[in-house]
């Protein structure tokens, strides 16, 4: 996360993937503590079984209290936060984390399972902004506690035991996450270049490790020298991230350099030609959209999509529509983007388009930016990070249903249309100021 919020790359198509498969990771971590707790208290006899039934029993305990924390965790706060005291509101949040966390334990789970729970309860509630504020002056505190309090039980001296196995088992685990996480981010519809780049960038152990490994010492359930041994790789593999991370971004940008007769990348030709034509980012239904206006017009277009399925397709058929991110300096320089007439921005999800207005305004100052927004929020956003222009989806259907409701009731074409107009000129002049 670190890495991604320094490069900028978390609104990317690619950050978007790479921040789902880490949530995916914590996750999990929920059933791999609930079985930890189940082999520590089971015997060996007719240990499927127990398992099953204990899982069930975690299941329907951690149903149990999901339901009833989001419907008194709210309410609760909502009745202590009207007397507007900071202690008060300090002193709720941790009643709440270790009260869970009291429970899921009385149920025969982990502490730290309850936490993670009260974190998710809490992240559904309107005071998730003010909880983050309120423990960030102990965040960096508990985090380096934490990591002092792994470092503590690591035992450095088995780095001389094992001189050979210790990077071999690094790099074996580099090896293997990053090939899985490849190939699933290629079938995501990811080139091999940025697949390999977000693989690596996934490649080390998580610090859930830690947990997962310490609770199993623990209880017996692991030899404490693989227990340190585990924990090395895993730790090795943390300060060995920013210099793989690095390689699989030259090595995603190396692909893109290289592998331009594949299709969905540019062609030269194509590029020299362009001057004064239209740059779509995103080519889903909107985009297509606006390049058949267009192209009716006679106005040349180059439309770019990060669905290599629907590239293939496209491009195959003969329309001018590339792999890419437009949020990329490098591929608009390659388009000549400061000779465009216009770049529209289509793409579906928010974090995408306001990375890439960001970026190409930063780059392309003068050029005229549209965008299309999620609703008038997330519009107002896009028009302070300097797009020229912003259309809200909401904005546009709900005038056309109400012009269809309106003609309904017996108003006329005529009448309604111009009541729809008049309510869109105005929406649109308190949206641009």
């Amino acid at each position: 996360m670190q890495l991604m919020n320094e490069r900028r790359t978390l609104g990317t198509p690619l950050g978007q993937a790479g921040f789902s498969i880490l949530m995916l990771q914590d996750l999990a971590v929920v059933p791999l503590l609930i079985l930890l707790g189940v082999l520590a208290g089971g015997s060996s006899e007719g240990m499927v079984g127990l398992v099953g039934l204990a899982l069930l029993k975690s299941v329907g305990a951690i149903a149990l209290i999901y339901l009833l924390g989001r419907r008194v965790i709210r309410p609760l706060f909502h009745n202590f936060t009207q007397q507007r005291q900071p202690d008060v509101f300090m002193a709720l949040t941790l009643l709440s984390t270790l009260g869970i966390a009291a429970l899921t334990e009385m149920a025969g789970l982990s502490l730290a399972l309850g936490a993670f729970l009260a974190g998710l309860l809490l992240a559904e509630t309107e005071f998730k902004h003010e909880v983050e504020v309120t423990v960030e002056p102990f965040k960096g505190l508990l985090m380096g506690l934490f990591f002092m309090s792994v470092g503590m039980a690591i035992d450095v001296r088995e780095v001389a035991k094992s001189p050979l196995w210790l990077p071999l088992s690094v790099i074996g685990l580099f090896t293997i996450k990053t090939l899985v996480t490849s190939v699933i981010l290629r079938i995501g519809g990811f080139n091999w270049g940025r697949a390999i780049e977000g693989g690596a960038l996934l490649g080390q152990g998580g610090e859930f490790t830690f947990i997962v490994v310490g609770y199993a010492l623990t209880a017996g359930l692991m030899p404490k020298d693989i227990g340190q041994f585990i924990m090395l790789v895993v730790s090795l593999s943390l300060f060995a991230t920013p210099l793989v991370a690095k390689a699989g971004h030259a090595f995603g940008d190396w692909w893109d350099r290289e592998h331009t007769e594949q299709p969905g990348e540019l062609d030269k030709a194509v590029v020299d030609q362009e001057t004064g034509h239209v740059i779509i980012a995103g080519f889903g239904r909107v985009g297509q959209l606006v390049a058949q206006m267009v192209s009716e017009q006679n106005v040349p277009y180059i439309a770019f999509e990060t669905n290599s399925r629907v590239v293939g397709k496209l491009h195959a058929a003969g329309l001018p529509v590339y792999f890419g991110d437009a949020a990329r300096v490098e591929l608009l320089r390659k388009v000549h983007a400061e000779r465009a007439s216009a770049i529209v921005l289509t793409m579906d999800h928010p974090a995408s388009a306001l990375h890439a207005v960001k970026a190409i305004r930063r780059e392309y100052p003068d050029v005229p930016l549209f965008a299309r927004s999620r609703d008038e929020k997330h519009a107002q956003s896009l028009k302070q990070a300097g797009a020229s222009y912003v259309i809200p989806e909401t904005l546009e259907t709900g005038l056309q249903l109400s012009a269809i409701v309106l003609q309904s009731l017996g108003v006329s074409e005529g009448t309604a249309a111009h009541t729809i107009q008049i309510e869109r000129d105005r929406r649109i002049a308190e949206l641009h100021g």
